[in-house]
């Protein structure tokens, strides 16, 4: 009885009472259907009942079974949206409350989506005019910074550094959303390949969103919170502050709320694959990163549909399918 994956291959060997190799001289049958030569090319799912013959003497019969692989699983993680600026004076409660989830878990991914001051375009290099319009006109909570926003269910609760469990508390043991990425970028536009598989037929309408951040930025912050004594601060600013997971684009065209994936691919099994041409503003390549996320399209009472998975790959690497048991 041998059990094997859909697509093998199996060759037989048929000895006779002497421990002879005497397959040359036999005829096989599998299912009854004499084949040529000694190869089972297993196309098909089920069970086969192999024998051989040499004359009118018959072997014993063995089952062959050929199963579908087994439906994988990958690891989930959880999404981090802040919410902020370089002229906003609480906002790094929000940069301290991440750097404290990430001293936990590497699980949870954090994306900053950085807006000017009003009208004043120098107020912060860093702004993200799509994601921001995107963000207050769909989010009611968000009245203002800083504002963290955790897997696009809940609002991270203030103070978020005495907060840290409530993103890591989503934390699942698994989930059907599989996520791998691999990109090819340079100092300003670059391709980004993701693909998604699924282990389960998904029941709602899923679109993804694809940032591209960049970490080790060095600029003032404005702060007047208790939370970097150890930084210098002059008149409330510190003038060498470093920002990371700064949101400098989204590939997939700016869409921050998703873009669907088509739901003939969103079934057990199924498999979707974007390439994406991107365009972006860094000061220094080797600190992009790519985050691809899964969302439901559809939103939840905090205004944007729910995270389902995040993966996240440093630029011009691979990262494959997390699977778990």
């Amino acid at each position: 009885n041998l059990t094997n994956q859909s697509g093998e291959h199996f060759t037989f060997t048929v000895v006779n009472q002497d421990e002879n190799n005497v397959t040359t001289e036999a005829t096989i049958y599998i299912n009854e259907q004499s084949i040529t030569g000694n190869t089972l090319a297993a196309t098909e799912i089920g069970s086969y009942e192999v024998y051989a013959k040499i004359d009118e003497v018959k072997s014993n019969t063995i089952t062959v079974t050929v199963s579908e692989e087994p439906i994988q699983y990958y690891q989930h993680k959880v999404l981090v949206e802040d919410l902020t600026g370089t002229w906003c004076q609480y906002c790094p409660r929000i940069t301290k409350a991440i750097e404290l989830t990430h001293e936990q878990t590497d699980r949870v991914i954090s994306a900053a989506i950085h807006a000017k001051y009003g009208s004043d375009t120098s107020s912060d290099p860093y702004d993200y005019p799509q994601a921001v319009w995107a963000y207050s006109s769909n989010v009611p909570e968000l009245q203002g910074f800083p504002f963290g926003g955790v897997n696009r269910e809940a609002v991270w609760a203030y103070p978020e550094p005495e907060n840290i469990n409530q993103p890591i508390d989503l934390l699942q043991d698994r989930s059907p959303y599989g996520i791998a990425i691999s990109s090819d970028l340079g100092s300003t536009s670059g391709t980004v390949d993701i693909t998604f598989k699924f282990s389960e037929n998904i029941s709602t309408e899923v679109a993804y969103v694809v940032y591209i951040v960049e970490d080790g930025l060095i600029n003032f912050q404005v702060d007047t919170t208790p939370y970097y004594p150890e930084l210098d601060k002059t008149n409330s600013v510190i003038m060498d502050f470093e920002h990371n997971y700064v949101v400098r684009t989204a590939a997939n065209n700016h869409d921050i709320v998703g873009t669907p994936i088509p739901s003939e691919n969103t079934v057990e099994r199924g498999e979707y694959n974007v390439s994406l041409p991107v365009e972006y503003e860094s000061e220094n390549v080797e600190n992009l990163r790519v985050i691809a996320f899964v969302v439901e399209k559809e939103a939840s009472s905090f205004g944007l549909g729910k995270v389902l998975n995040v993966q996240t790959a440093d630029a011009n690497t691979s990262i494959d399918f997390e699977v778990v048991d």
